[in-house]
């Protein structure tokens, strides 16, 4: 946000106005304008010398600050959060002079996925030990460990190919498709009729989702497309950014700390195209899937608030969501008991037990973004085979997703055919080997019999930097197709570089 200038205060907090170390904020403290600045506070500091303390100080009103224009992103921050930053921030070698000095500010500018690139190496030597070892992965763990960032360019592919087709089949006319470098545009003889395709009439009907979202680099990618498509429209480009965020991007992800930079990288997508955004304050629609269970006499309470009679295994259908995440059916019954529910709580009885009432609440947003279809899903999903599954994982995957057993990617295709509609468009990045080998016959068999391949990009072997794995990505509609497919294989161009 520094560098971008899109902080309120227009100042510099981590870095002089020439980029390098230091804080043009404490150089200029007392031109500074940040809501809620106490000035005195500011002045006594001054006085000591100690630019650690007055540095901590603008840290935290900062943060404050923020929290009123992007309040799901920044929580108000008190003396209680300045117990928990780390100490000498401002210290040669510290964490932000490393920010500073080993990061060029080209990279920070050249865009918000720098975040997704970092928090890949968050936990490395977990990623590590899990691919040389066939133990099982407990539950804290399988985040780190079933986590890979996709390259761009397969990024680029996935959604041009999914969401950019969808809008390419019902607006045949369009010119956008010239901007898209990895789109494969159906052969002359293919792309005549309309009696497959799903049919987008504005650009807000085109609802895209990553179930498993990450720091959100389809999401942002799928932003710039889709904002040029609301810009051949002709909408007025300050009402686009909300727009897109309102109404076309949903992701769901069981990391925090993902969930809230795929949250951030889209509010900070939006801000580039619009310099008043934070004034709108519109809310990214990332959901967090979270673990919520429910005791018996909660049950009980429940049915009778609803007036319904539910049992437990129904209410407790997300007793595990840390564990499953967007694997989860949601069972129907709950589907319309959400459904029919207000999202805010006008109307709620207001007796009803606040703790348990926002519980309920997450359990019937949770439902909702699980139930719901979107034109097009693409996804990068967890990669994990059945011998590093838990137990409770494997039997899961195994009472749900027989044919998908395998691995945890082959149960989650299984899971996003659920999300689209009839000829809606799904992208995915896998491993190769469900081509080939006979754990995969069955999926092979849906896939052939059931779907439309309508491309498909089979890597080289050591063609995805990061992981030593046999990697393809291809994009699929939903349904039955007598259109052809396009399939590239790219086992000639040796090394992830020479990939895309």
């Amino acid at each position: 946000m520094e560098v971008h200038d899109y902080l309120p205060s227009h100042i510099r907090l981590f870095s002089k106005v020439d980029g390098g170390f230091g804080s043009q904020a404490i150089d200029e403290v007392f031109d500074l304008c940040i809501t809620g600045l106490d000035m005195q506070r500011v002045l006594e500091l001054k006085q000591t010398g100690d630019d650690e303390a007055l540095f901590r100080f603008l840290l935290i009103t900062q943060c404050s600050e923020l929290s009123e224009c992007l309040p799901d992103l920044f929580e108000p921050a008190d003396s209680a959060l300045e117990l928990l930053l780390p100490a000498k921030l401002m210290a040669r070698e510290g964490v932000i002079e490393a920010l500073v000095r080993m990061i060029p500010e080209s990279d920070w500018l050249s865009g918000v996925e720098i975040l997704g690139y970092m928090y890949q190496c968050y936990n490395p030597q977990k990623k590590e030990g899990f691919s040389n070892t066939k133990t099982p992965v407990a539950t804290e763990t399988l985040i780190s460990t079933t986590q890979l960032l996709t390259p761009e360019w397969i990024v680029r592919y996935l959604v041009q190919n999914t969401v950019g087709r969808l809008w390419m089949q019902s607006h045949p006319d369009s010119q956008l498709y010239k901007n898209w470098d990895y789109y494969i545009w159906p052969s002359e003889n293919d792309a005549a009729g309309d009696e497959d395709i799903l049919k987008i009439q504005t650009p807000e009907d085109l609802t895209v989702c990553d179930p498993a979202c990450g720091s959100g680099h389809m999401l942002t990618y799928a932003f710039d497309l889709l904002y040029e498509i609301y810009e051949e429209e002709g909408y007025a480009p300050s009402d686009i950014p909300g727009l897109i965020l309102k109404y076309n991007l949903y992701g769901m992800e069981i990391d925090e700390r993902a969930a809230s930079l795929a949250a951030f990288a889209l509010t900070m997508k939006a801000r580039s195209r619009s310099r008043r955004f934070f004034k709108k304050q519109v809310e990214p629609n990332i959901q967090r899937i979270v673990p919520i269970a429910f005791k018996e006499d909660e049950v009980a309470e429940l049915n009778d608030l609803y007036q319904v009679n539910l049992d437990s295994t129904v209410w407790n259908t997300y007793a595990k969501a840390d564990v499953y995440g967007s694997l989860i059916q949601p069972p129907q019954e709950l589907v319309e008991l959400a459904a029919s529910s207000p999202e805010s709580e006008d109307g709620v009885d207001t007796l009803f037990d606040p703790l348990l009432r926002e519980h309920t609440e997450d359990v019937f947003t949770q439902t909702r973004y699980l139930a719901r279809k979107y034109e097009a899903v693409v996804a990068n999903r967890p990669y994990m085979g059945a011998k590093n599954m838990s137990g409770e994982l494997k039997h899961f995957v195994q009472d749900h997703y027989e044919d998908g057993r395998a691995d945890l990617f082959a149960a989650f295709i299984y899971r996003l055919f659920e999300l689209v509609p009839k000829h809606g468009q799904l992208g995915f990045m896998t491993p190769y080997v469900w081509m080939f080998i006979s754990s995969y016959e069955q999926m092979r068999q849906r896939i052939i019999r059931q779907e439309h391949i309508s491309s498909l990009i089979q890597l080289e072997y050591s063609g995805f930097e990061g992981a030593t794995v046999p990697i393809c990505t291809f994009t699929l509609g939903k349904g039955r197709s007598d259109r052809k497919g396009a399939f590239v294989r790219l086992s000639d161009f040796i090394g992830a570089k020479q990939q895309g």
